[in-house]
């Protein structure tokens, strides 16, 4: 069921009607899984070197360097880190939508299927 691709034509034409349009797409819901758990893989992956970055920062900040450039580059760093949890954030996000693509094409392969059943 999973091995299905899915094609939908884009085009122009149809019969004294004006325009007709179709969308070629050809994708599995096993690519799309994939790619998923890429995604998901690489939002972990982000999150423990976030994790590991603030860790030294934190250790150089609050112990190793002090004064004003300190402080500087804490709130520098302080905005880097949140562009990377946005980051993590982003991919978690389209992991999600493409796991949720993947059963809406799995869930429709089984209903075509079933039409066919007696």
């Amino acid at each position: 069921m999973g091995d299905t691709v899915y094609r939908l034509k884009r085009g122009r034409g149809g019969i004294n009607a004006g325009v007709m349009i179709m969308a070629e797409i050809t994708v599995t819901s096993e690519s799309l899984s994939g790619v998923a758990n890429q995604l998901a893989s690489g939002a972990q992956s982000i999150e423990s070197q976030l994790s590991n970055l603030k860790s030294l920062v934190g250790g150089l900040v609050s112990g190793e360097w002090g004064g004003a450039a300190s402080q500087s580059f804490n709130e520098l760093y302080e905005q880097w880190d949140a562009a990377g949890l946005q980051l993590k954030e982003s991919l978690n996000g389209i992991s999600d939508q493409l796991s949720k693509a993947a059963l809406a094409y799995e869930e429709s392969e089984s209903n075509i299927a079933n039409t066919f059943r007696a």
